[in-house]
């Protein structure tokens, strides 16, 4: 149990909220020997720039943060509340609610993912594709980037997905370097696409898909 209560037992209390005007950040709070732990962080008192805010990681993997940039890389949900005392239960029944998720987040964000990534880019022309190179690929390498793409290729529903997706950042991949500025694929992400991609395609015995 996350405590916060000022009457549960001193010593399992993990954190105390407060009415704090201005920046404030916590420590990373461990939950136990559980691989769970988290930030929380506030700035009060400043109107519509006030946030309440937390982030989350199980283990190595985060399961939630606060960095907007954070989020739009590796597609992880932020989550805020409006920054008063009232809502610092909401804050910490959140925080419960992705405890107790924790198992199974990554497994949920990603097939999410897949969804989403099917839906957007699986079927655009290669012109529409060559309008966002770096965005595509390093969404792919962050998705395919640890095992858990690898045991999802087991499911026959998503596999099909996996597959339609390293198919995308295959095409961008082999296009020629024409773009400029943001449209030209940095041969950083080309590498570290086609690596993540060919491991991911020889984990599953699919390697014949590169030479497709």
């Amino acid at each position: 149990m996350l405590y916060h209560a000022n009457s549960a037992p001193t010593a399992d209390v993990l954190f105390h909220c407060y009415e704090d005007k201005g920046f404030k950040e916590s420590e990373n709070i461990y939950v136990g020997e559980t691989g769970f732990s988290f930030v929380i962080r506030s700035n009060f008192g400043y109107g519509n720039a006030s946030y309440l805010q937390f982030r989350a990681t199980y283990n190595t993997c985060k399961l939630y943060d606060y960095e907007a940039g954070y989020q739009k890389e590796n597609w992880l949900p932020i989550f805020k509340f409006e920054p008063n005392p009232d809502n610092w239960d909401k804050l910490f029944c959140k925080i419960e609610e992705v405890f107790i998720q924790r198992e199974s987040w990554n497994c949920n964000s990603l097939t999410k993912f897949l969804i989403w990534f099917d839906s957007e880019f699986s079927n655009l022309k290669e012109e529409e594709l060559e309008k966002k190179p770096n965005l595509i690929v390093g969404q792919i390498s962050t998705a395919l980037h640890d095992g858990i793409a690898r045991s999802m290729s087991f499911n026959p529903m998503l596999k099909p997905l996996l597959i339609k997706m390293c198919k995308v950042g295959l095409k961008i991949i082999r296009k020629k370097t024409t773009g400029d500025g943001f449209l030209r694929l940095s041969e950083e992400n080309r590498k570290k696409g086609m690596d993540t991609i060919y491991d991911f395609l020889k984990e599953i015995n699919h390697e014949y898909l590169l030479f497709e």
